[in-house]
């Protein structure tokens, strides 16, 4: 039965994956040809409210509905690189497009125009190559599993941390969108 619920909760925590990579590809050209403006603030919001109702859902739906919940969070969470880069190609000066970018993503490798053979046999390039990757495990093995560690060690109220969660990153999403919203000058 243990092992029977943690098969469980392994593919409850993989399932905000399985939509996060459904975007990818179709998210950036739909922010190249309508503005990225209203996917990001939408999704953004879509995925915050779908975060608020996985408690709902869980109690309503059971297994399945959390489920849910975190496959339509993923895939808003999808669109959220392909609009920024979209925004960042459009609103950041050119001569400051680099720095901006690397300020917005600061995890992630910058591309290079170095030889692919250069690249193969270079011990920086593998060195960065490794960290990168133990950060996004460790990053996404923290973000599927602190949860559960608040919950099960810290004996932490989940459900009224997804409020304050929600709500955050539906305001910080409104100000990124709408400079003018005055969000930011409160």
């Amino acid at each position: 039965h243990i092992q029977n619920g943690q098969a469980r909760k392994n593919i409850m925590l993989s399932s905000f994956f399985w939509g996060y990579i459904c975007f990818q590809i179709g998210a950036g050209q739909l922010a190249k040809n309508y503005g990225p403006k209203l996917f990001l603030g939408g999704t953004t919001c879509i995925g915050s409210i779908f975060c608020l109702l996985i408690p709902v859902f869980g109690s309503v739906f059971g297994y399945g509905g959390v489920i849910a919940c975190r496959v339509i969070t993923g895939m808003s969470q999808g669109f959220i690189f392909p609009c920024v880069h979209n925004l960042l190609s459009a609103w950041a000066p050119t001569q400051d497009r680099a720095k901006i970018s690397t300020f917005a993503y600061a995890d992630i490798l910058v591309r290079t125009p170095t030889p692919w053979k250069a690249i193969f046999t270079s011990l920086p390039f593998w060195a960065i190559l490794v960290a990168h990757c133990g950060q996004n495990w460790g990053f996404w093995t923290l973000f599927t599993e602190i949860p559960s560690y608040m919950q099960n060690i810290l004996n932490f109220n989940i459900a009224s941390y997804i409020v304050g969660t929600a709500l955050s990153r539906t305001l910080v999403t409104k100000s990124c969108t709408e400079p003018d919203s005055g969000l930011l000058n409160s």
